[in-house]
């Protein structure tokens, strides 16, 4: 009995633990899931997934791991401007892509910028300024052209859902560019004389080019119910409404406003109730 009695204690702290392991593995688990990358405060965000790149002009290319890191290293003087122009302008937020020259010393020689959904015409001047302040040492040893992407999120919003917004934005406003741009380069083309006799045959027409269709780049969802205004203006006036969960196609972007369709009928709604479907 005494023999008995002695192995039942030596077995129940192990019962125990087990019991313990198994309740806490639970736990564990909610633990590791990601959390939202909510922007605690005013916040200008270095984005490389929206188009980064280093171009070296001359010798191999540096590396651009560490190139940016320097550029996130020295965002602290755009960070405080970002917050200062924010308390006068709530509406403040947007994507800015910047094209750096940085000479073989590492100092940065020409700033400028390549494309833009900020409409604060001043704002973007104090970017170009605090831009054309940084500097590399000991990275860049030959003359290279970095494109650099930066957004800016306001308080409170998801970062990365921002990032998606603006890298699906920036394809909409791009198709009628480059439609454009092929309309007007087709007519310099000048084919070969057989080629031509062959374009000018009724049996062999080149089928002309389909309108571009609506993919699903230019679908969102509605995250939180809004009114669609007549104009992109918050004093325009509503003439529907927008509802948590329903989708509607983006057809135009305006600054921070997003052109949508409603029964046959444009309006407008913020960007920030709505995201891309992916």
């Amino acid at each position: 009995m005494i023999l008995w009695g002695s192995r039942m204690g030596s077995e129940a702290p192990e019962d125990n633990t087990s019991s313990e392991a198994s309740s806490s593995s639970p736990l564990k688990s909610k633990r590791s899931k990601p959390a939202w990358k909510v922007a605690l405060g005013d916040v200008v965000v270095f984005a490389p997934e929206l188009g980064f790149h280093v171009k070296a002009l001359k010798d191999e290319t540096p590396d651009t791991a560490r190139v940016a890191a320097q550029i996130e290293a020295q965002l602290g003087e755009l960070r405080d401007l970002y917050r200062q122009a924010a308390e006068e302008n709530p509406n403040l937020m947007g994507g800015i892509t910047l094209q750096l020259n940085v000479g073989g010393g590492g100092e940065v020689t020409n700033v400028r910028e390549i494309g833009s959904r900020i409409p604060d015409g001043e704002f973007r001047k104090s970017v170009l300024e605090a831009a054309s302040k940084w500097n590399f040492p000991d990275l860049i040893v030959s003359p290279v052209v970095i494109t650099c992407p930066l957004v800016l999120v306001r308080e409170g919003m998801d970062i990365t859902t921002v990032l998606t917004w603006e890298k699906t934005l920036g394809m909409i406003e791009d198709k009628p560019v480059v439609a454009r741009a092929a309309q007007t380069a087709e007519p310099k083309r000048a084919a070969p004389p057989q080629v031509h006799s062959v374009l000018q045959s009724p049996a062999a027409t080149p089928a002309q080019p389909k309108p571009a269709g609506r993919s699903n780049s230019n679908l969102f969802e509605i995250k939180a119910s809004t009114p669609i205004r007549k104009e992109p203006s918050y004093k325009s006036s509503s003439i529907s409404q927008a509802h948590r969960g329903s989708r509607m196609v983006v057809v135009g972007v305006h600054g921070e406003w997003l052109e949508v369709l409603t029964n046959g009928t444009s309006g407008y709604i913020r960007r920030e109730f709505a995201a891309p479907v992916e």
